[in-house]
């Protein structure tokens, strides 16, 4: 059977509460790969601008061929669900990390294609841990892919709408939106107008109560 490649990502049984269901595959000395849930792979050491992520992805490579099986040892030592196996059919690809890299603040998965997205992945035990949901992982996006316009302009949309009835809420949305509109208008589309023009009522609004509670107080 072809083996697996070091530094990809595969999708795997999960059996037990110690599971992820994702799989890196870590070389065991001269014994060759052995696949590894990563529930149970330690928290990597980040290199100098490095965030988390880049250096889980980096870690994974690390694993490859020559590397002497610590990881695995370690695994061995301190958990009760180990979730080493070895590779085989169970095992699908999931993506080459080599291909993908984190989504980094201000970019959104929503402005990209979801074929060009990997969501939630975990490559450690905890990553992207998050107090009221567990560890989240990280959103990778495939290395070159383009925003679409057209999702960014909707999403632009939605943040105006919700944030409009707020005080002073959906200026910088509705800025943004307008700009976004002004680049190429074929961008533009009912709901995007819509909310433009509420929002330019409602700033309208603020204005003529504003002057009202000024006179009140004269």
């Amino acid at each position: 059977m072809e083996q697996p490649k070091a530094g990809c990502l595969y999708s795997g049984p999960r059996n037990n509460d110690q599971s992820y269901g994702l799989y890196i595959p870590i070389w065991d000395g001269d014994k060759g790969p052995v696949m590894q849930d990563t529930y149970q792979i330690r928290r990597p050491s980040m290199k100098n601008g490095e965030t988390q992520s880049e250096a889980a992805i980096r870690q994974c490579f690390d694993f490859g061929p020559g590397y002497n099986g610590y990881e695995l040892r370690n695994v061995r030592e301190i958990y009760y669900h180990k979730n080493q196996f070895p590779f085989s059919s169970d095992f699908k690809l999931v993506c080459d990390l080599s291909e993908f890299e984190p989504i980094k603040s201000p970019d959104r998965p929503s402005e990209f294609k979801e074929d060009d997205l990997v969501r939630g992945v975990k490559l450690f035990s905890e990553h992207g841990y998050n107090w009221d949901r567990g560890p989240v992982g990280v959103n990778l996006v495939r290395k070159g892919a383009e925003k679409e316009q057209e999702r960014i302009v909707a999403m632009l949309t939605a943040d105006l709408c919700r944030n409009m009835i707020w005080p002073n809420g959906g200026k910088y949305e509705a800025r943004l939106l307008r700009e976004k509109i002004q680049e190429n208008t074929s961008y533009s589309t009912p709901e995007a107008q819509r909310a433009i023009a509420k929002s330019e009522k409602l700033e309208k609004m603020r204005d003529e109560f504003e002057a009202f509670c000024k006179v009140l107080q004269s």
